[in-house]
């Protein structure tokens, strides 16, 4: 497998460094006889061996002899049945090699290798004083003259293009999600049980005041299947980024095709899961009382979307964390800001001017409540159910109306409405735009708030990449 990966990469040349060692014999018979194949294919090789029997050691066509303190004893061919190499030392005063003995272990015991060996010549000046020593820097120097006349080529980091290494990715795990379904089963089953869970919570509202609380409250519940996919990309992610780091190491792929391919192999499974928490939860709320096609499928839109952007925003986290318990403990505070400056819980005016002047400008909720509430609450005409009106008594002689018209000349929201015997009913909105308008709100915004979140989901596929480029390399 290793040298395999290895391979991948369309190396110029291959280091193998004791391919053989752990192996039985017949296992380090079909690796020697795998990387003969490839130098006979043209595939340069450098091999260090550990005790090879004769069989193997035939296989290869030069060594490089190394004796103590790394002096250079030997460097030369090999010849059939090792015959070239065995002359080399019986001419120069080793005893002849019979043919029973394996010739790797008999010019170590020639040399006096190992703890208990010995030998009364220096072979490292034997070398330096032989003719195969001086054959062999002319051949070398010959080579070197030659060398290679083509049109040099460019030198690439990878095998492959960014675009091809994308695909192939985008293809390995879309099968290993397939074949895994835990996961993405996990995030529909919660999709699911949100959307329900909010749909029978808020079960078919009204029109009136209270009703309006609810509906929008009923919105920002949504919310928590966002926080719920955030928590579960972070340890796929993080596992999968141990995957990257071994991937890189080999130089078979870069951080930014493995980014996009997992968003990308993302995608899919969050338009199911935003489909249906968005079955579930909006017609059982009964938003699709007063919204036109139009605004259904811009709601359906952003929501999808809004999902697409808590899951990068998990794999963000995820790519600057060394590891998931680091992860955990980020995810809860960024999480609780989103939460708490997206101008639900807090209306931007009630904030205090430090966090209303950037924090609340930077928080991506905002964008998606402010466009999906403008849109859902755009056509909504509020009636006061008896029990939402603000009730005074008007003076005699005048009617609600008349008696009203100077509060509501300065701008009033409302309507006010005669209930009888003298009673008068204020009712503070007379639609859901006067509604979000008090938070500064407006429908017209809609489109360039789905624009921003689009920009936040971007941002964070390019900074989770940069992110895992920058901690390409575990630490030790």
């Amino acid at each position: 497998l290793t040298i395999g990966l290895e391979l991948v990469a369309k190396p110029h040349i291959l280091f193998l460094d004791e391919p053989t060692a752990g192996l039985d014999a017949q296992s380090s018979y079909n690796i020697v006889k795998f990387i003969r194949k490839l130098a006979d294919a043209g595939m340069p090789l450098v091999c260090t061996i550990h005790q090879p029997s004769s069989v193997l050691f035939e296989y290869f066509d030069r060594l490089l002899l190394l004796g103590r303190g790394g002096k250079m004893i030997y460097f030369g061919d090999i010849g059939p049945h090792s015959r070239i190499m065995l002359d080399y030392f019986e001419k120069n005063g080793a005893r002849p090699c019979t043919n029973e003995e394996n010739p790797a272990e008999y010019i170590l015991e020639a040399i006096g290798a190992g703890t208990h060996g010995a030998t009364t010549q220096d072979w490292a000046q034997i070398w330096r004083e032989s003719q195969e020593k001086i054959a062999m820097e002319v051949e070398l120097n010959e080579s070197a003259k030659v060398g290679d006349k083509s049109e040099p080529h460019k030198a690439i980091e990878f095998a492959t293009s960014p675009f091809s290494q994308t695909l192939e990715l985008y293809k390995r795990l879309n099968i290993s999600f397939w074949r895994n379904p835990a996961y993405n089963a996990s995030r529909i089953f919660n999709a699911l049980l949100v959307g329900l869970a909010v749909g029978f919570s808020f079960w078919r509202q009204g029109n009136s005041t209270s009703d309006l609380q609810l509906i929008v409250f009923a919105i920002f519940q949504i919310l928590v299947l966002g926080i719920m996919l955030i928590n579960a990309a972070l340890p796929e992610f993080m596992m999968l980024r141990t995957l990257f780091q071994r991937a890189y190491a080999s130089k078979i792929y870069s951080s930014a095709p493995f980014s996009i391919a997992l968003i990308l192999t993302d995608l899919p499974y969050l338009l199911v899961a935003g489909s249906l928490c968005f079955v579930c939860c909006f017609f059982a709320v009964g938003f699709d009382n007063y919204n036109t096609p139009s605004n259904i499928a811009f709601f359906w839109i952003a929501f999808v979307l809004f999902l697409w952007y808590c899951n990068s925003f998990g794999q963000l986290i995820g790519s600057m964390a060394p590891n998931p318990f680091i992860a955990f403990l980020i995810m809860p505070v960024l999480t609780s800001i989103l939460f708490l400056f997206c101008g639900v819980l807090s209306p931007p005016s009630a904030m205090p001017y430090f966090w209303r002047s950037w924090m609340y400008p930077l928080d991506p909720f905002r964008y998606f409540m402010e466009a999906i509430i403008t849109n859902t609450l755009s056509g909504l005409t509020v009636q006061c159910t008896y029990a939402d009106f603000y009730k005074f008594f008007r003076p005699a002689a005048t009617t609600c109306a008349s008696y009203t018209a100077d509060f509501f000349s300065y701008g009033a929201t409302g309507y006010v409405e005669d209930l009888g015997n003298g009673l008068c009913g204020y009712c503070s909105f007379k639609s859901g735009r006067e509604f979000y308008s008090m938070l500064g709100w407006d429908e017209a915004n809609k489109d360039r708030n789905l624009g921003i979140l689009m920009g936040y989901f971007v941002f964070n596929i390019i900074a989770a990449s940069f992110f895992v480029y920058l901690f390409r390399k575990p630490k030790r």
